[in-house]
């Protein structure tokens, strides 16, 4: 089976009947040919308060209080520079609150595996 690259079958595309979105990181890292058959759109990070707001409606979706997450974005920012930190950071959050309760519901019901 013979691949063809990516940028071969993007020139067979009718561009008047559809749009082709490709998300990169670093498009450094990207064929040169393929760059130039795109329309790049670069979009800048987001600041301190829209990743705080990103924050707050991730921790509402998972119905966790957002100030120690807050606290820890406001805390190190340098740290929290994509919304992919910032939903780490909350998954995280939302586990350990998740084990702790799963740990004290065991440790009241006097499970074994709790003792």
């Amino acid at each position: 089976m013979r691949t063809t690259p990516i940028f071969h079958k993007l020139d067979e595309i009718d561009s008047s009947k559809c749009v082709v979105i490709l998300t990169m990181n670093i498009i450094e890292l990207l064929d040169k040919a393929l760059v130039d058959r795109l329309y790049p759109i670069k979009f800048r990070t987001p600041d301190l308060e829209t990743m705080v707001g990103i924050a707050r409606q991730k921790c509402k979706g998972f119905g966790i209080k957002n100030d120690p997450i807050e606290e820890e974005i406001r805390g190190r920012p340098e740290e929290f520079k994509s919304v992919r930190a910032v939903e780490k950071l909350v998954a995280e959050q939302y586990v350990k609150e998740l084990s702790l309760s799963a740990l004290e519901q065991g440790t009241r019901l006097g499970h074994p595996f709790f003792s």
